[in-house]
């Protein structure tokens, strides 16, 4: 270095300014005092003279650096401690992680833990229970009226509901019914329900309600649900008819109860002449108890208590012979044997008892006749004519034992002649008693078919000692064993 002591301007070679710089007042006090002992321009005099500032900045550096991490720390517990929930009393909920559901039996009240977020998160689910309408669906307008009242009594024939204004629903047979019903639900399944619905449970509990008013509606007529049904076997079947809808969609949602803010009604206009349409139905039931009174007192004098199961059968042969079952013959014997057993009684037993006379009655008849026949025919084969003269004597004695009987004698030598007979008078009031006695058992058995129009010809019966009505197929598969004519008509 070159001292230059002659240039006044300079000071060991740096120039010297005409001004001197202004200098401001010092803002604070100063952190670090520079005093250089040694000579100026000296670089280790200027490093010691920094050495205090570069101090001071590193210990600001420093403290920084501590504050950043302490802020950092603090971050991380929070970010941590975020995966911690605790859930109330009222409440239920379920811990997922990157949206996945973790545990399948929900969280009950307490403290749990999770993730933190983004990994994890907690879905926390009020389980108070709620109330809902079924948002006066079944309802009508009451048309400017100030009440339900007043609206009845101004209701018309010619007033009808306005769709879209207007709700209603039918009941079984075709009648127009008014109903509003209301549930107080709550979440059952926490699971389900966030998986499935968590956004729409107030609807869809409504939509719930509204089904199950339109199946129990359509089950069960106006008379049921007015009169014959009580308001709690409704309640009881529209909180099934809810949850089973609510089930079905895997809601996660419980119905409490459902209540009948308003019962089953009829449109207005028939309310209004309600009585007049109570009296009516409790005539009709009237008529229908006697109809059925009347009906069952016929069937039992027909065949006895035992009807029920006789129309049973008769119902499933029906069934089996429209549709050409193989099962018609199996049925068709038990029916049979119905009739053969001891539960038939009434006019099928006395048609059966005269059908076991008419049998006994054959058997002692044409039956001895055919036995007769059946020992005389071994003997006609061998004597024919002996056996023919034999008959022959015996009928002529039956004839002449007869006590109206005249014998007249001719002369065989005359080719033709007239008689004019006038009789004994004794034999014309023989004649007379019995024809009168004869067209006294007819008038007396006229209207008596004792024999029946089911009962069959001697060559019809297949089964000697065996009463009732014997139906068989052929190998047509028609029904034998009635007459002939009796099909025919049919």
């Amino acid at each position: 270095m070159i001292d230059r002591q002659d240039d006044p301007n300079q000071i060991d070679g740096v120039p010297i300014e005409a001004v001197p710089m202004q200098v401001e007042a010092p803002r604070r006090a100063a952190s670090a005092d520079f005093n250089v002992d040694a000579e100026i321009g000296s670089d280790a005099a200027l490093r010691e003279a920094m050495d205090p500032a570069n101090r001071s900045l590193t210990d600001a550096l420093h403290m920084t650096f501590r504050v950043f991490q302490f802020v950092i720390i603090v971050l991380l517990v929070l970010f941590l401690f975020s995966g911690f929930k605790t859930i109330g009393n009222n409440e239920s909920g379920v811990a997922t992680t990157w949206g996945r559901v973790d545990d399948l039996e929900g969280l009950g009240p307490g403290f749990h833990m999770n993730w933190p977020p983004p990994i994890g998160s907690f879905v926390v689910v009020p389980t108070d229970p709620k109330t809902i309408t079924d948002g006066r669906a079944f309802i009508a307008s009451t048309g400017g009226a100030i009440n339900e009242e007043d609206a009845i009594q101004n209701a018309s024939a010619g007033q009808g509901l306005l769709p879209g204004r207007d709700g209603s629903v039918i009941v079984d047979g075709g009648e127009l019914a008014h109903v509003e019903v209301a549930a107080q639900y709550e979440v059952a399944d926490v699971v389900e329900y966030v998986e499935h619905h968590p956004e729409a449970p107030p609807r869809l509990v409504q939509l719930a309600l509204q089904r199950a008013v339109v199946h129990v509606g359509s089950m069960h007529t106006m008379q049921q649900l007015r009169e014959d049904m009580s308001s709690e076997e409704i309640r009881s079947l529209l909180k099934a008819k809810a949850q089973t809808t609510l089930n079905d969609v895997a809601s996660g949602l419980r119905i409490i109860d459902v209540s009948l803010e308003k019962k089953f009604l009829p449109p207005r206009y028939i309310q209004k002449s309600f009585e007049e349409l109570t009296v009516n139905r409790q005539l009709a039931n009237q008529e229908k108890q006697n109809a059925q009174k009347q009906a069952d007192e016929l069937l039992i004098k027909t065949a006895g208590e035992y009807y029920e199961d006789l129309i049973d059968l008769i119902n499933q042969y029906e069934n089996a012979w429209e549709l050409e079952s193989p099962d018609a013959p199996a049925i068709l014997a038990r029916i049979n044997d119905f009739f053969d057993g001891k539960k038939v009684a009434g006019i099928a037993s006395n048609y059966i008892n005269m059908a076991n006379g008419y049998l006994a009655n054959i058997d002692t008849s044409i039956g001895m006749e055919a036995r007769r026949f059946e020992g005389l025919l071994e003997a006609y084969r061998d004597h024919p004519q002996l056996v023919v003269a034999q008959r022959w004597l015996d009928v002529y004695g039956t004839v002449m034992d007869r006590e109206d009987v005249e014998v007249m004698y001719v002369p065989r030598q005359l080719g033709s002649m007239a008689l004019d007979l006038s009789g004994l008078q004794a034999v014309k009031d023989i004649r007379r008693r019995t024809t009168m006695q004869r067209r006294e058992l007819e008038a007396a058995y006229k209207d008596l078919d004792l024999l029946g129009s089911t009962l069959k010809r001697v060559d019809e019966m297949k089964e000697a000692g065996r009463a009732g009505r014997q139906l068989e197929f052929d190998d047509s598969g028609n029904i034998r064993g009635l007459r002939s004519e009796e099909l025919d008509k049919k």
